[in-house]
């Protein structure tokens, strides 16, 4: 597992996300793993899949991706993104030994609280900050799956 920070988290309110990384990048059952916080301080997590995978270029609105069981719906599904920014979706820290086609999910909704804005924000009692552990669980559960469907 390889981590990297980028973001000036001075101005955040204290929270476990002051020690946690910005992008972190793992190899879970062959799959591609990418945990990357967005600058307001939420996560996205992804799962890149080969050419080879039944889901390979599947549309996020597609109804057999839409099928795909993971704590937040998928609102992410494209190629990689070649790119030195941070906030890319491609693997930077480790090997990229293919073209993946990512597939995703973020914590920016109504029940996911997130650092850059709780000060300002009064969110609701049922909402929570997903946190790293959250995220590596999550995106493991959905390379699970991924997994499943390749072997179908």
């Amino acid at each position: 597992m390889e981590t990297l920070n980028w973001i000036d988290k001075s101005a955040w309110a204290d929270g476990e996300w002051q020690q946690e990384p910005d992008r972190i990048e793992w190899v879970f059952l062959g799959f591609p793993c990418l945990i990357v916080r967005q600058d307001a301080g939420w996560f996205c997590g992804y799962v890149g899949i080969p050419p080879t995978h039944p889901y390979y270029g599947k549309d996020v609105f597609d109804n057999e991706l839409r099928k795909i069981y993971t704590d937040k719906s998928i609102t992410f599904s494209e190629v990689s993104h070649h790119s030195d920014d941070p906030r890319a979706v491609n693997h930077q820290l480790l090997p990229k030994t293919d073209d993946y086609w990512w597939i995703g999910f973020d914590c920016s909704h109504s029940d996911d609280v997130f650092p850059a804005i709780i000060n300002f924000y009064n969110f609701s009692s049922e909402a929570s900050y997903k946190n790293i552990e959250y995220m590596k669980t999550q995106v493991e559960f959905l390379a699970r799956q991924l997994n499943q469907l390749q072997l179908q």
